[in-house]
């Protein structure tokens, strides 16, 4: 567990113990969310409240203005015309009381006739500050009898609107005072406890416990239930607690599981590193022991090859000068047959044993012209037997030289000799790239064939399919076939062909 989640969850331990000593209503007063809700809410309805107040209260003084100035207006039309008379016949009483009554008007502060002969009347205040004064001339018959001037104030219509506007903040004030306080109690019943609720819960969860489900105790139906923000979640916070504790078991099992194959492997990989070291002993004595066995075979097989050199020649001489009957002849040409057998035998023997035992240095070989000379050291035997050698467009690989030149002359060998009595043997080589890492090379025949249950068998040790009467050879070739492959870490498999022959596909891996 993280610090900042000790430290989260230490905050709601210490909040929610707060909130268990305080009375309901105290805790809703108290929310943070719910004070910042109610802000926003009697913040956002005072703005459009205020603007629509100063809207009607600036409609309102432009009113009282005009009616001010209209009641201004109607004294030269109401009251003049009285005031020229009383002028006229100097009635001063008169003309004082008509005076009095002028200023009488709301906004009218001061009212006094000037340039009239003799009198000076006024009424009201005349040091208002702020007055503007209106001037409206008094005649009668043409003849001009003075003037009257008013001096009038708006102060007193501002003054109410003033008063007006203080009265409406001031209620406004007390109203959003009250409806904060109701919507944090209204947000706290239907919102804050149940989150509350729901992060204690969040908090308070421990994933190794079994799952308890929270039930804020609401009970709703029909599409409120199903679009109640606070049942989804507390339908989410219950789906949640089960499926941690489900996961937590999981991963408890998961890691035992791991544990236990931790101890196995580790137990597998001492067993594989004794058995490694095991088999590495066991393959340097095997290496030891094949080349051990491959000098031997080359000595025992070099020392025979003397004699059996010697023997046939002696053989020679004696089938050439001695007197014999017919039947010592037949003997003695049956014993130069049994000694060839025997020369061949050893020749394949020393070439076999230099295959195991032999450390040439790999290099590019150019198939065309290693095939080519095959066919010239052939010649003889391709002749003899009619055969015809198809080479198609081979690739260059990299391997040992020697090793190549007696397995392409062994395969080509074999399928000159092994001819279908009935027609003229045919020798296909052609190439074959299946991939980017293997090249295959197939040499192909018209020949007898072989069986497919004899297949794997023929690239045994001196395993042979036909008796030296019907096929002469040693049943070597096949298996130095096989070991030239295993020396460039290739295969040699055996297939019909499409002559009704025998085809011996060579898998090379590419760059070897």
């Amino acid at each position: 567990m993280t610090d900042n989640t000790q430290h989260d969850r230490g905050v709601l331990a210490s909040l929610n113990r707060s909130s268990a000593l305080q009375p309901d209503w105290r805790r809703g007063l108290r929310s943070p969310l719910a004070q910042r809700f109610a802000v926003l809410t009697v913040l956002s309805s005072s703005v459009i409240a205020l603007l629509m107040t100063a809207f009607q209260l600036y409609v309102d003084y432009k009113t009282d203005r005009i009616a001010l100035d209209s009641a201004v207006n109607k004294i030269q039309k109401t009251l003049i015309p009285s005031l020229v008379e009383s002028i006229w016949v100097l009635d001063e009483v008169l003309i004082q009381s008509q005076l009095d009554g002028m200023v009488q008007i709301e906004g009218i502060e001061h009212a006094r006739i000037m340039n009239a002969d003799d009198l000076d009347k006024a009424a009201g205040d005349p040091g208002v500050a702020g007055a503007q004064a209106k001037e409206f001339p008094l005649s009668r018959g043409g003849a001009m009898l003075g003037s009257l001037q008013v001096a009038v104030s708006y102060d007193a219509i501002e003054q109410r609107i003033f008063n007006r506007a203080a009265l409406i903040l001031g209620s406004n004030f007390v109203k959003a005072a009250i409806v904060s306080v109701i919507i944090m109690l209204i947000y706290h019943y239907l919102i804050g406890r149940h989150v509350t609720r729901l992060a204690g819960f969040a908090a308070s969860r421990d994933p190794s416990d079994e799952p308890v489900p929270i039930d804020l105790g609401r009970r709703l139906a029909g599409r409120d239930a199903a679009f109640d923000e606070l049942a989804m979640l507390q339908s989410a916070m219950n789906a949640w607690s089960r499926e941690n504790h489900d996961h937590l078991k999981r991963a408890e099992d998961a890691n035992a599981e791991l544990k236990e194959n931790h101890h196995e492997l580790q137990a597998t990989h001492t067993a594989l590193k004794l058995r490694s070291a095991e088999l590495l002993a066991a393959n340097t004595q095997l290496e030891g022991a094949n080349r051990e066995q491959a000098e031997f075979t080359y000595a025992i097989s070099h020392d025979m090859k003397a004699p059996a050199n010697t023997m046939g020649m002696l053989l020679n001489e004696v089938l050439e000068h001695g007197r014999m009957d017919e039947e010592d002849a037949e003997l003695l040409s049956m014993m130069a047959a049994t000694n060839r057998r025997m020369k061949a035998l050893v020749d394949d023997v020393l070439g076999y044993s230099r295959l195991v035992g032999g450390e040439e240095i790999a290099e590019p070989v150019d198939l065309d012209a290693l095939l080519s000379s095959i066919r010239v050291d052939l010649a003889a035997d391709i002749m003899a037997a009619s055969a015809t050698i198809e080479i198609g467009d081979l690739p260059d690989i990299k391997g040992y030289p020697a090793q190549l030149r007696l397995l392409f002359q062994n395969l080509i060998a074999n399928a000159v000799k092994f001819r279908a009595p009935e027609k003229s043997p045919v020798i296909e080589v052609t190439a074959e790239i299946p991939s980017d890492d293997v090249v295959e090379i197939i040499v192909s025949d018209n020949g007898i064939g072989i069986p497919e249950e004899h297949r794997e068998g023929v690239f045994g040790l001196f395993k042979r399919l036909h008796t030296r009467s019907e096929y002469e050879g040693t049943g070597l070739g096949l298996g130095i076939c096989r070991r030239v492959m295993h020396n460039h870490a290739g295969q040699i498999s055996a297939c019909d062909s499409p002559a009704g022959g025998t085809s011996f596909r060579l898998s090379f891996p590419a760059g070897v």
